[in-house]
């Protein structure tokens, strides 16, 4: 295959590219993001976001045409919500990704995966196959702090 992998860019939370953005008991913040797509594998036919506070909040987002969003005045933008108290109850069951051994806070690294109608992923290395290691992150972490 001739493809060009799709790429993922600009990944912000509340405006910052690369900053850990506090929050205090519980809150949302606005995860935005870029898409580029090449012109002959368009559409954008999935995307994924991994919220880092356990598989059941994983968003996906397929079936649906989309077009890429290369312009950084107009990325996809997505909201949601944590809680410390949620947060610190998933890490002491195990679930991956939540990191709460400071005290008092809990954080988390939330990630994006897309994929073209060609069947390439970012990061991809197999068509049609979109795996674990295939994500791009953000750069800070989102800290729920349990209280002021």
């Amino acid at each position: 295959y001739c493809a060009i992998l799709p790429s993922v860019s600009n990944i912000k939370v509340n405006g910052a590219d690369n900053a850990n953005i506090p929050l205090i008991e519980s809150g949302y913040i606005n995860l935005t993001f870029n898409t580029k797509l090449d012109i002959n594998q368009l559409p954008l036919v999935l995307y994924a976001v991994d919220w880092g506070d356990g598989d059941d909040k994983k968003i996906v987002v397929t079936g649906v045409e989309m077009r890429d969003r290369p312009n950084p005045d107009n990325p996809h933008s997505i909201y949601h919500s944590y809680s410390y108290w949620d947060l610190k109850s998933k890490a002491n069951q195990g679930v991956s990704g939540i990191d709460c051994s400071a005290a008092g806070e809990c954080r988390v690294k939330p990630k994006v995966q897309i994929k073209d109608n060609w069947g390439w992923c970012n990061k991809g290395q197999v068509i049609n196959n979109c795996g674990p290691n295939q994500w791009d992150s953000f750069n800070g972490w989102v800290v729920v702090k349990e209280n002021n």
